[in-house]
């Protein structure tokens, strides 16, 4: 029941891919072409790419070609909201059903640049929204027929459950590669879980085909049949080269694969070629091993980049993540939870070499900068009281895992609607551009934002001067005012800027010690503060007498 589910909502995400692809405008579609032309993905470009795959070698302009393709990849921020809905037994207050879903959105600057993309995860957003609402009720009626199949006794059957965990595993303008995770229970035996990957063509926000990303397919079935044989041994297989011949077509499929920044991941979730006992299989096929099957366009990326953003672990297949030559598989996991449900820790298993690194944590958020020079840098987001949240950076290696930097603050929200109180958090995938939040206590305890470079040596590099506020929560002038006038750059022109009583001063800026720049009547004006002693003053008035709004957290 809960795989057919799945496979329908699966289904459904991808038509409405293609959907939204289609309604692009003329612009999107003059750059969509304009990327087929060169990188033989769809349309016209058939026919070059059955002679590519017939084995016709790159011309040196075709190299130079590429060459310049390589330079201007760029990567593409993205963000991610969060829904959960549950219900308690109103006797027991035991929980007995949930719901937890992730949708994916793009920044406001990206959703500029690539609007098609922006348009598809947008509509894949509330297609979410209506299937979780659906799926949220048909829980609530297992939750009454398991009641009364066992006279109230279900401790063994409840909570029911439903949830989709969503990651970016390539975010740049050739693909757009979503990691999907789901799990299910809705009574019985066991629950289902599942992986998946969705795949979507940057410029034109339709789904990726096999065709678009391989120059020859007929190849896959024996590639990945091999390597599904080679991992997994022991395992017994339906006639896997049969299943995958019958699957690996042009158009829509079955198979459940994941375009990253290093190769195709298939995914075999349980049931579809071994037993429910056997789990989730992959077999990747990259494309330093196999370069010659794969279409050039997918094959380049950038020197560096982030993955990961699962909650509580971290688990990668095997590539050179430490530059020696060898593949390694990591796997980042919670320690312990001590009594106050908190972690004491986490472990880093690097092939095989196990390193627990102690510290309390409610929770984790871990991502990965890979370099292509070899080396990788882990970033741990530790979650402690009161939503403080911290940063920390680590080196990997065979030789261990090495503390290199840290930061007191943290991957932060964006407003997405907020008068619906919805709110998506900040995705780093581009290493060269981290934004960053801080908690501010200047005039309102408040977040804001600030870009990083995480460097290759997983230093941390400021390069904003200030921190800008994203909040919708504004100030009242009780009385006038007169502030220092400041320029869009954040630089102060030597102009003095008069604040009427009753006017509204929306945060723009703040140094987080000294003083917050307002927007006030289109005009920008900054305010020192001196908060050594309770109450706040600015020129030696408190901020009580000359602003209404303020709010502060304990």
């Amino acid at each position: 029941m809960k795989r057919k589910v799945y496979a329908l909502l699966m289904a459904t995400l991808m038509l409405c891919m293609s959907a939204c692809g289609s309604q692009t405008s003329e612009s999107v579609e003059s750059s969509a072409t304009t990327v087929v032309e060169s990188s033989v993905t769809s349309g016209e470009s058939k026919e070059t790419e059955a002679s590519v795959s017939e084995g016709a070698v790159e011309s040196k302009e075709e190299g130079k070609e590429q060459e310049q393709q390589k330079e201007s990849v760029k990567m593409i921020a993205a963000m991610k909201s969060s829904e959960t809905f549950r219900d308690w037994d109103s006797v027991t207050y035991d929980e007995t059903a949930y719901v937890e879903y992730d949708k994916i959105y793009l920044t406001e600057e990206a959703a500029k640049e690539y609007p098609a993309l922006a348009a598809t995860l947008k509509s894949m957003a509330s297609l979410t929204d209506d299937q979780y609402a659906a799926i949220y009720e048909d829980l609530l009626a297992d939750v009454e027929a398991i009641k009364e199949d066992f006279d109230g006794d279900t401790s063994m059957f409840l909570p029911v459950y439903d949830t989709t965990e969503l990651s970016i595993a390539r975010s740049d303008d050739r693909a757009f590669t979503i990691a999907s995770s789901y799990t299910s229970y809705s009574g019985g035996v066991h629950g289902y879980y599942a992986m998946s990957g969705i795949n979507i063509d940057s410029a034109t926000g339709k789904e990726l085909t096999f065709k678009d990303v391989f120059k020859n397919t007929a190849v896959l079935p024996e590639l990945v049949a091999s390597a599904l044989e080679e991992e997994y041994d022991t395992v017994f297989f339906v006639d896997v080269r049969e299943y995958l011949m019958e699957n690996i077509t042009s158009e829509y499929t079955d198979l459940c694969w994941l375009l990253d920044y290093e190769g195709v991941t298939f995914f075999f979730n349980p049931y579809e070629i071994a037993s429910y006992a056997e789990g989730l299989l992959s077999a990747k096929i990259t494309f330093e091993e196999h370069p010659e099957i794969f279409n050039p366009y997918y094959m380049e990326s950038p020197e560096s980049y982030i993955v990961g953003g699962t909650q509580d672990y971290l688990a990668l297949d095997y590539s050179d993540y430490d530059g020696d030559g060898s593949k390694e598989m990591i796997f980042i996991s919670p320690g312990e939870l001590n009594d106050w449900d908190c972690y004491d820790g986490f472990n880093v298993d690097f092939d095989g070499k196990v390193t627990f690194i102690p510290g309390e944590s409610y929770y984790y958020d871990f991502y990965l900068m890979r370099v292509k020079d070899g080396k990788s840098i882990l970033m741990v987001q530790n979650h402690l009281e009161s939503d403080y949240a911290y940063l920390d950076v680590y080196s990997l290696s065979s030789k261990g895992v090495k503390k290199v930097d840290t930061f007191s603050g943290y991957f932060g929200y964006i407003a997405i609607d907020p008068d619906e109180y919805e709110y998506a958090k900040i995705l780093p995938t581009d290493p060269s551009h981290l934004r960053l939040s801080v908690r501010t206590d200047l005039l309102s305890t408040l977040d804001a934002t600030t870009t990083m470079k995480l460097e290759k040596d997983g230093t941390l590099t400021k390069l904003d001067n200030e921190y800008h506020y994203n909040t919708t929560i504004t100030l009242t002038a009780k009385q006038s005012i007169s502030g220092k006038g400041v320029d869009e750059a954040g630089n102060e022109n030597g102009k003095t800027v008069k604040v009427n009583a009753g006017d509204v001063l929306h945060f723009y800026s703040t140094d987080r010690d000294n003083y917050v720049t307002f927007k006030v009547n289109g005009e920008l004006v900054r305010f020192y503060v001196n908060y050594e002693y309770w109450p706040m003053t600015i020129d030696g008035i408190d901020a009580e007498e000359l602003f209404e709004g303020m709010m502060f957290a304990g």
